[in-house]
């Protein structure tokens, strides 16, 4: 189990949303200072993105 969700009452579709927001809004304002911080935040956040097609996948097909 992910410690993320042990302390939070959010479901975890909405823990991706908001992780995934939280990093994109990183990415915005890196990419003005610090472009190869902003490229590993993209990244994560794509990370985090995919996971978040994969629940839904997931919940879809029940």
């Amino acid at each position: 189990m992910n410690i993320f969700n042990l302390f939070s009452s959010k479901p975890k579709k909405q823990l991706l949303q908001d992780r995934y927001d939280k990093l994109m809004e990183r990415v915005y304002a890196l990419e003005m200072s610090n472009l190869k911080a902003a490229a590993l935040t993209r990244r994560k956040a794509q990370r985090v993105l995919l996971q978040l097609v994969e629940l839904e996948k997931t919940t879809a097909s029940q």
